[in-house]
C-alpha cells in the first residue's frame, strides 16, 4: 500500500463506479444483470453504514455520514450481516446472495490495495448469516411435462378464442379490437412454447434492460428454413441457435398473423399504448412531423400498435420484466398448478431448467450442455439429482419422449 492517508482519504462511495466497470458487460462496463443487483445492495449498504436506513439495534450501521475504507471491520460486516438476515424479511438464500455481493467488492478493495484485510470473509463477519440449505437445481422451479401442456394447451385455446372473435363481430372498431387481442395471444403463445421448448436464456430473445446490446431478437435473426434463431449468448457470441419443431410452425402463424412490415421488428414488440405512445411520437417527429399532425395520424388508428405497422416504427422488444409479468397473468389464467413448486406463478427460468432436465434425461451432460450452451461442468452441478439417460442429436426426440 502506498500509505495510510491513501487509505484513510478513500470514501467507500467512491470506489463503487470503479468496481461496478470491473464486474460488468459491454464495452463500457455499464451493463449485465450482476452489475445492477450488485449496484443496489453496495448502495443499500452505505445507506446503512452512514445511518440512512431505518434500521436499529445491534444491527444499525455506525451512523457516520462520509465513511470510507478505513471505517470497515469484520464487526462492519458483522453487523451488516445481522440486518440482512433480521431487518429486511429476506428469505435465507437471498440474504446470502446479497451478503455475497458486498463481500465481492470488499475482496476487490483488498486486491486494490485499499484496505489490507478482507473483512467480510472472516469468520466473525459471517457468523450471523443463515446457513447454507444446500439447495440443488432440483429444489428450484423447474417446468414438467405437465406444465409444458397445459401451458401450450392452454395458450393453443386463447388463440382459438381470439380468431374466433373476429369472425364474430362486424362493426370496423371490434374487428380491429379482436385482431389486435389475436396478434397478442399469438405472440404470448410463441413466447411461451420459446420458454417450453428452446432451453434459450429469457435475455436471449427479448430485450434485457439492464444490457444494452440485447434488444431482442428481430425477424431478420429467423430462419424458417433452416430452422435457426439468430441470438445473442451468454458467451457474449452471435450464434445461430436451434429451434426445435414444436416451436417453428406457432412462429410461422404467428408470423403471417402480425405480418411484419420489415425484418428490423422484434418478434416480440411491446403492445401497449403506455410504451409505444412515447416511441411513435419521437419516430414521427424525427420524420418532420409537427405534435397536431402526429396527434391526427395517431387518431385514425384504433390503437398506436396498428399505427405502427402502417407507418413501419419499429417498436422495442418487451423486456424481461414483461415476460414475467405475462407468465404471471397466463399462470393466473390457465389451470396450472403451482403449488408443489412453492411459487405464486410459473417463473421464465423454469422452462430453461425444466428443458435442462429433460435433455440430461434423455442424452446425459455431454449433450445437454451443448445445447444448453453451458460448460458440462456447470450443467452436471445444477442436474446432478439427475441420473442421466440414453445419449442423442437432437432435443426434438427427447422433447417426444418426456411430452408423450
Amino acid at each position: 500500500m502506498d500509505s495510510d492517508a491513501n487509505i484513510q482519504s478513500t470514501l467507500i462511495g467512491d470506489t463503487f463506479d470503479r468496481y461496478l466497470q470491473m464486474v460488468g458487460k459491454g464495452v463500457d462496463g455499464k451493463s449485465g444483470s450482476y452489475r445492477r443487483n450488485a449496484k443496489r445492495e453496495l448502495y443499500n449498504f452505505l445507506d446503512w453504514f452512514s445511518g440512512e436506513s431505518d434500521s436499529s439495534g445491534p444491527s444499525s450501521g455506525r451512523g457516520i455520514s462520509s465513511p470510507t475504507v478505513d471505517d470497515l471491520s469484520s464487526s462492519v460486516f458483522r453487523g451488516y450481516a445481522y440486518h440482512l438476515s433480521g431487518d429486511r424479511g429476506l428469505q435465507p438464500n437471498t440474504v446470502r446472495t446479497y451478503y455475497a455481493y458486498i463481500s465481492s467488492w470488499c475482496g476487490w478493495c483488498k486486491r486494490e490495495d485499499l484496505i489490507e484485510t478482507h473483512h467480510a470473509d472472516t469468520t466473525k463477519a459471517k457468523e450471523p448469516l443463515p446457513a447454507d440449505d444446500n439447495r440443488t437445481s432440483g429444489d428450484q422451479q423447474m417446468w414438467s411435462s405437465t406444465h409444458r401442456n397445459l401451458l401450450t394447451r392452454h395458450m393453443g385455446k386463447v388463440v382459438d378464442d381470439a380468431i374466433n372473435q373476429i369472425d364474430m363481430d362486424e362493426s370496423h372498431e371490434s374487428i380491429q379490437r379482436a385482431r389486435f387481442g389475436a396478434m397478442k395471444a399469438h405472440r404470448n403463445r410463441v413466447l411461451v412454447y420459446f420458454l417450453c421448448y428452446t432451453g434459450f436464456r429469457v435475455g436471449e430473445f427479448v430485450r434485457d434492460g439492464s444490457d444494452t446490446r440485447r434488444s431482442g431478437v428481430a425477424w431478420s435473426d429467423v430462419s424458417f428454413e433452416n430452422e435457426t434463431l439468430h441470438i445473442f449468448r451468454k458467451s457474449q457470441k452471435w450464434q445461430y441457435a436451434t429451434l426445435t419443431k414444436k416451436t417453428v410452425e406457432p412462429l410461422r402463424l404467428y408470423r403471417n398473423r402480425i405480418d411484419p412490415p420489415s425484418g428490423d421488428w422484434p418478434v416480440f414488440p411491446a403492445m401497449d399504448n403506455g410504451t409505444l405512445s412515447g416511441h411513435i411520437q419521437s419516430a414521427l417527429m424525427a420524420r418532420g412531423h409537427t405534435a397536431d399532425e402526429i396527434e391526427d395520424i395517431r387518431d385514425r388508428y384504433f390503437n398506436d400498435f396498428f399505427c405502427a405497422i402502417d407507418l413501419n416504427v419499429t417498436p422495442p422488444s418487451i423486456t424481461t420484466d414483461g415476460v414475467r409479468h405475462i407468465m404471471r397473468q397466463i399462470t393466473e389464467e390457465s389451470e396450472v398448478d403451482t403449488t408443489k413448486l412453492d411459487a405464486e406463478y410459473l417463473q421464465p427460468h423454469g422452462g430453461r431448467r425444466g428443458m435442462g432436465e429433460l435433455l440430461v434425461k434423455e442424452y446425459g451432460y455431454t449433450e445437454a450442455a451443448r445445447y444448453l450452451d453451458n460448460s458440462e461442468e456447470m450443467v452436471r452441478e445444477r442436474y446432478s439429482h439427475i441420473k442421466p439417460g440414453k445419449l442423442g442429436d437432437t432435443a426434438d426426440d427427447a422433447i417426444e419422449n418426456i411430452d408423450k
